[in-house]
């Protein structure tokens, strides 16, 4: 199996490069419970991080550092003309994450956002990109660190891109939850590994919303939930929200 490497260049472009990666036993598990409200991009709820400890994390240089890749549109880019970020029904319409009251094995952390230094000329919207947790407590090796955070997150209100809710829908493609980045990286990197990892989520939207299937589980129940869960490693997590949608199917001929 194989990771990717994202360079974010000038806070916005994206290159991926093949790596190896660890056994599929040391990688993350995420639990999400999530609400949504696709008709205002909202996601709003309470993310497990369940990490299994490797000699690799133990030699970690006291932080675990994750990245908030929709950050990077928390302010409007002034080095792209105004017609490609204003194109929303209100100009232009920021998307954000923030966390809080973050914790480690059930104990509250000190963390900080961050900003990565990165040898490129722009630096704009990259002061949130970083969460910064201290690992006070030293963890032993084969045993499963637990981080917990509140969490909240900003789609942009526009009519198109990787993460956007307008008329009835609302898609997410790769950057609204949190991605833990392995041991062995710091602010001074330019590279972003982000890990495989596996997932179960359970997701709860407004009335009249559907979501698209995800995930190798996947299921609806009674009060609008949804829950989506990942046997397999992956490293997104897309999400599509839709409303007054229409369903096509084909069928074969004697059922077949």
């Amino acid at each position: 199996m194989k990771q990717f490497k994202f360079l974010v260049f000038a806070g916005l472009f994206i290159i991926i490069l093949p790596a190896s990666i660890d056994a599929e036993s040391a990688l993350p598990y995420y639990q999400f419970n999530l609400n949504v409200n696709p008709g205002k991009g909202r996601i709003e709820g309470n993310i497990v991080i369940k990490i299994p400890w490797t000699e690799e994390w133990n030699n970690q240089k006291g932080y675990i550092y994750i990245a908030l890749m929709l950050n990077l549109m928390e302010k409007r880019n002034p080095y792209l003309m105004p017609l490609i970020e204003d194109g929303g029904p209100e100009g232009f319409s920021p998307s954000w994450i923030r966390l809080n009251n973050i914790k480690i094995n059930g104990k509250k952390a000190e963390w900080r956002y961050r900003e990565p230094k990165h040898p490129v000329i722009v630096t704009y919207n990259m002061e949130h990109l970083l969460c910064e947790i201290d690992l006070s407590e030293k963890q032993e090796v084969g045993s499963v660190l637990i981080l917990e955070m509140e969490y909240s997150s900003q789609l942009a209100h526009s009519k198109s891109g990787d993460d956007f809710y307008f008329n009835n829908k609302m898609i997410s493609r790769f950057s609204w939850f949190p991605y833990v980045l392995p041991p062995g990286l710091s602010i001074e990197d330019t590279v972003f590994t982000f890990l495989f990892f596996t997932y179960k989520a359970e997701i709860s939207l407004t009335s009249e919303w559907e979501m698209a299937a995800l995930g190798t589980v996947f299921k609806k129940k009674k009060d609008n939930t949804f829950i989506a869960e990942s046997l397999k490693p992956v490293t997104g997590l897309p999400l599509v929200f839709l409303k007054n949608h229409d369903v096509y199917e084909t069928k074969l001929k004697n059922g077949k």
